[in-house]
This record gives structure tokens, C-alpha cells and sequence, in this order.
């Protein structure tokens, strides 16, 4: 990184004192000391005015006194210049610069040089200058006075203190420094509470809602005001992370479609081992039990036994017809064909399956209620493997809910139809229920399932492009919702 591109070590609160505040101190501090001078000058300028102005107001009286030669005029002219104030002496000085009369503090003040009564009387106006009198320092307004030819004979004097007027001018600097001290103060302050609420305050806004973002609230957003640019940012902020959270949703979607791919495959894959090896033990054991059944039935057509060995007989019979049932079982597990799919209406399918289902519905006191839309609805199925994936539920549903209550119940949902089997039984245990598919896996005592009933459902749904999913009804026992491609009725087809 280039000098030029390090970050500088100030923060955005001491360079907006050190850019703005203070260049805009310096600039305040600067105009005002030109005006305060300016108004020192000015005021100095008016005091002097004021001191002039009461020597001219004295001019013409003093000149006819003097013309007329009146001592007590002349000296009650001088005195009356008290009457305005802020006079420090008055004095008169005839033409050759003798002073004739003086009032004020300082009664005898210098006399005046001839030089200053020839120049004021040469100009034929008056002039200010500064000087001592009486041992102070004062500001001196010299009027010529004349008589009625115009011939210059006398010079009046009006004098000030130096120190008055310095007094003035000192008040004046220390009420306008002061104001204007109050004035920067105050144009600090607004300034700074504005940066503070309309810059600083959303940028720590935004700055903490990015601390919380990074700790990982990734659903936090942070509000949208301040000033248009802080806005325009804070909006940006919520837009990235809108697209922050899309994506990763997105990519967590896409990782769970993965998971779920890869959990399907080898489900798939376990399956088909599973469903081949079924295929070969169903072959290996169907042969001999098709012996062991045909030399007992043998056995059991000779007249020479007794009632016991007869039972006994029956009994291996009775085995021997289960286990091929067993076998009949692993080998359309093992088979996974989808057979002739073609659209089945579901209300005959229904009824084919609750005629079929009498007896095991009879034998487990179960009552069975079902429904299907008003209208017409086909499913996309082989005939035989849909009487296999119905029968399969029934049964289960029967057997986990005796003395209880099943309901069969098909939704029409456009391009699905939705299959529900419920019951009021005691429900599936949260902790199996990611097994209830698998081949062999059964709940029931020894001797009474063999564990491919519901795998066989399983394979059925996926086999015709279905789904299936488990939880509890609203009967309070298991549910079995299954979802299958709807079909259009075949031409000619009647209930």
C-alpha cells in the first residue's frame, strides 16, 4: 500500500474538528478582528466627531465675544462647553497664540504657538491632533475664530482625554471579543450537534449494525435515514444483505438437495442390493419349501397317524405356507418393476382394496371410512402394484389400531393427488421414524411381520414418480400421505 493510500490516523469526529471546525474558527476569529478594528476606528472617529462638534457649536458665539472684546462672555462661552460632556479643558488663544481664557481640569494649558493660529486661520477650518495638556495626554480640536471681516483673531481649543477615548475603544474590544468569542462558541456547537445528528450519528448506526452482521445476524437490517448519501448507503447495506441471505439460502438448498440426492442414491443403491439378494434367497428357499409342504401334505393323506402327528403336520403345512408367502414377498421386493402404469380411477381402486382388506379389518375389529372427490380422479399407476401399495397401508393401519378407526381419503391437487391413510392408533415413535422404510425393519413381536410391507409401499411411490411422507393425523395415530401423478380419464372408462 502507497503512502498516499494509508488510512489516516485521525477519526471522522477530530477531521471534522480538524478540516471544518477549526478552519471555520480561524476564518470567524480573522473576520472579526478586521471588523472590530474597523468599528475601533470607527468609534474613535465618532469621539472625535462629538469633540469637533462642540467646538463648532462654540465658534461663532466666542468669535463675536472676542470681536466685541466681552471677558465674561468669552469665559461663560468656555464654560458652557462642559455642558456636553466628555470635555476634558477649553481654552482661547488670541492671534498671536496667547492663551486669554481656559476651563476645564487643566486651567492653564500651553499657549498656542503663532504657527498653529496661522494655520488654522490659513486653512479657515478647524483641525484635531494629539498632544499633552496638564500632563495628559488628549486629543486637541483646534477652531479658528474670526471676525466679521473674516480676519482670523483668536484660536479655540477643545481637548479630550487620550485615555477616555482608549477607554471606549478597550470596552468596545472586550464586549466584541466577547460576543464574537460567544458567536464562534455557538457556531461551533450548532455545527457539531448537526454533524453529530445528521453524519455521525448514522454512520455509527451503520458502522454498528456491520458488527452485528459480522458476529453473524445475518437477518439484521439497519434503518434507512440520515442524510441522502448515509441512506443511499444504509439502502445498498440491506440490498447486499438481502443478496447475501439469498444466496446462502440458495446454497443451502442446494446443499440439502445434494444431501438428500446422495441419501436417495444410496438408499437406491442399498435397496437394490437388498432387493437382489432377496431375489436369490426367495429362489434358494422356494424349492425346498415347496418339498417340505408336498411330503407333509403326503404325510398327511395316510390314514395309519394319530390326531397328534396330524396337528403336527398341519403345523409344518402352516409354516410352510407362511414362508412362502415370505418368499413371494422378497421376490416382488426384489422384482422393483414398474409393470403397465395406466391412469386407475381411485374410488374403484378404493373399493377393490376395502373388499380385499374385509377380513383383516374384520380380525382386528377396525372400522374403515373413506372418500374421494366429487369428481373423477385417475392416478398414473399398474393396477396390481396400486391394490399392493393400498393393501399394504390398510393392513398396517389395522393391525396398529385395533378396535380403532382408519381413514382413506384422496385430494385432487391439480397435477398430484394426494393419498391419506390414517388412523387413531398410538402414532410412529419420533426415533424410528427414519426406518419405517427400510426392508426388514419391523416393529411387531417375532413370528407376526417380516418388515417388507412398508418398503414395498416405499419402492411402489418412487417407482411411479410419487412421494411419501409420515407424521401424525389428525385422529391422533399415524399417517401416511402419498403424492401421485394425476392422469386424464381413458376414453370409455365407466365405474
Amino acid at each position: 500500500m502507497s503512502q498516499k493510500e494509508k488510512a489516516s490516523p485521525l477519526d471522522l469526529r477530530l477531521s471534522f474538528l480538524a478540516y471544518i471546525a477549526f478552519p471555520l474558527l480561524l476564518l470567524v476569529g480573522l473576520t472579526g478582528f478586521l471588523s472590530l478594528s474597523a468599528l475601533e476606528d470607527l468609534n474613535e472617529k465618532r469621539l472625535k466627531e462629538d469633540l469637533e462638534l462642540i467646538g463648532r457649536s462654540l465658534q461663532k458665539p466666542m468669535s463675536r465675544a472676542l470681536e466685541r472684546d466681552r471677558q465674561g462672555a468669552l469665559e461663560n462661552a468656555l464654560a458652557s462647553a462642559f455642558s456636553f460632556g466628555r470635555v476634558y479643558g477649553a481654552y482661547l488663544y488670541d492671534a498671536e497664540g496667547k492663551q486669554l481664557a481656559a476651563a476645564g481640569a487643566a486651567k492653564r494649558g500651553r499657549d498656542a504657538s503663532k504657527k498653529i493660529v496661522a494655520e488654522a486661520g490659513g486653512m479657515g477650518d478647524s483641525k484635531g491632533e494629539y498632544g499633552q495638556v496638564g500632563g495628559q495626554a488628549v486629543y486637541s480640536f483646534f477652531a479658528p475664530l474670526t471676525d466679521s471681516s473674516g480676519k482670523v483673531t483668536g484660536l479655540l481649543q477643545i481637548t479630550r482625554q487620550l485615555s477616555e477615548i482608549q477607554e471606549y475603544t478597550n470596552t468596545l474590544r472586550v464586549y466584541g471579543g466577547g460576543g464574537l468569542g460567544l458567536l464562534a462558541l455557538a457556531l461551533v456547537a450548532v455545527t457539531f450537534l448537526g454533524y453529530q445528528r445528521t453524519i455521525a450519528n448514522p454512520l455509527a448506526q451503520l458502522a454498528g449494525s456491520m458488527r452485528r452482521v459480522a458476529q453473524g445476524d445475518l437477518s439484521h437490517r439497519t434503518r434507512e435515514n440520515g442524510p441522502r448519501e448515509i441512506a443511499d448507503l444504509s439502502r445498498t447495506f440491506n440490498a447486499m444483505l438481502h443478496h447475501m441471505e439469498r444466496d446462502r439460502q440458495e446454497i443451502q438448498q442446494r446443499r440439502e438437495n445434494q444431501e438428500r440426492l446422495q441419501h436417495e442414491l444410496r438408499q437406491s443403491e442399498k435397496m437394490a442390493s437388498i432387493g437382489r439378494l432377496s431375489s436369490g434367497v426367495a429362489h434358494e428357499l422356494g424349492a425346498p419349501l415347496s418339498v417340505v409342504d408336498g411330503m407333509a401334505q403326503r404325510m398327511l393323506r395316510r390314514e395309519d397317524q394319530d390326531s397328534s402327528t396330524q396337528e403336527a403336520f398341519h403345523r409344518i403345512r402352516e409354516q410352510a405356507g407362511r414362508m412362502t408367502q415370505i418368499v413371494e414377498q422378497l421376490l416382488t421386493f426384489g422384482r422393483h418393476s414398474e409393470g403397465n402404469p395406466r391412469p386407475v380411477l381411485v374410488e374403484r381402486l378404493t373399493r377393490a382394496v376395502v373388499r380385499n382388506a374385509r377380513e383383516t379389518l374384520e380380525e382386528h375389529n377396525a372400522r374403515l371410512h373413506w372418500e374421494s372427490p366429487d369428481e373423477a380422479l385417475h392416478v398414473l399407476l399398474d393396477p396390481f402394484r396400486a391394490e399392493q401399495l393400498l393393501t399394504h397401508l390398510v393392513t398396517n393401519a389395522a393391525q396398529a389400531a385395533p378396535d380403532g378407526v382408519i381413514e382413506i381419503r384422496w385430494e385432487n391437487r391439480g397435477s398430484e393427488a394426494r393419498l391419506t391413510v390414517a388412523d387413531n392408533g398410538s402414532g410412529i415413535d419420533p426415533e424410528i421414524a427414519d426406518r419405517l422404510f427400510e426392508p426388514f425393519f419391523t416393529t411387531k413381536p417375532p413370528g407376526q411381520g417380516s418388515g417388507l410391507g412398508l418398503a414395498m409401499v416405499h419402492g411402489i411411490v418412487e417407482e411411479h414418480g410419487g412421494r411419501i411422507h409420515t407424521g401424525t393425523s389428525e385422529l391422533g395415530g399415524a399417517a401416511f400421505w402419498i403424492f401421485l401423478p394425476t392422469a386424464p380419464a381413458p376414453a370409455g372408462d365407466k365405474e
